[in-house]
């Protein structure tokens, strides 16, 4: 119920080019299933992958531009004073407590790294605003000369920069695991960025200063991820901590 009303709330970002998901209806019998109409499409990892591997760049380009443009509509001003980043703190602590179960980090280390972020999410002042909160590579689908955002059972209030982060961390994370270096992806990253803060009238440089926090928790996010080599998640962790030190 929680996912069926907030992808009725985001209809409003349908039209031509960016689309939000429109379920049908839930299930409250069927285990509260959700109903959606089938994308037959391609999702972003898809596009990233070919333009490393068949060095198709511009298609790239364009998916990175429609997925600013939908990101732009989705990230709706809240009018909350004094926001206190807490989602974004508590998140960070979770992610962290999780990667010392996983004896990615130890205890020390992870209270350390928990105590940093803490400090820097303190020390951002921002507006908060509705956000897709599971901003990954497979939660974004093109089809048709548009794009489908879906899942969006994480939907909610909080910096609109925990977006664009996990979608930087994406972008550094599949260029490394397509055998490229992380700095690779940084022309792809400054392209979308550049884009979001020309449609959404942003400063890209307000943005940039604060990116490194949220970039390194997307990264210790996709770190979590057992189904990866486990040096690779270590590097993952590495890359993340370089990013906040």
């Amino acid at each position: 119920l929680w996912e069926f009303n907030k992808l009725k709330f985001f209809q409003s970002c349908t039209n031509k080019k960016t689309k939000i998901i429109n379920p049908y209806c839930y299930l409250p019998d069927v285990d509260c299933a959700l109903v959606e109409p089938y994308i037959n499409g391609k999702t972003l990892d898809y596009y990233i992958k070919n333009a490393i591997e068949k060095n198709e760049k511009n298609k790239l380009y364009n998916k990175l531009e429609l997925l600013a443009l939908l990101l732009k509509c989705i990230h709706k001003e809240v009018h909350q004073n004094n926001y206190d980043m807490v989602v974004e703190k508590n998140y960070c602590a979770k992610i962290l407590h999780t990667l010392y179960k996983n004896d990615l980090i130890d205890k020390n280390k992870m209270l350390d790294i928990k105590d940093t972020c803490i400090k820097k999410f303190s020390e951002i002042k921002t507006q908060p605003t509705h956000i897709h909160g599971d901003a990954t590579t497979t939660n974004f689908i093109y089809a048709n000369g548009s794009i489908y955002a879906i899942d969006m059972e994480k939907a909610k209030i909080a910096s609109f920069e925990l977006d664009l982060g996990f979608i930087i961390a994406e972008l550094k994370h599949h260029f490394m695991l397509f055998g490229q270096k992380d700095n690779d992806a940084s022309e792809y990253i400054s392209f979308f960025l550049n884009n979001y803060c020309i449609l959404s009238s942003k400063n890209i440089n307000d943005i940039e200063n604060n990116l490194k926090i949220f970039t390194a928790l997307g990264l210790f996010r996709i770190a979590r991820n057992m189904y990866l080599d486990v040096n690779y998640r270590k590097l993952l962790v590495k890359k993340a901590i370089g990013l906040i030190q």
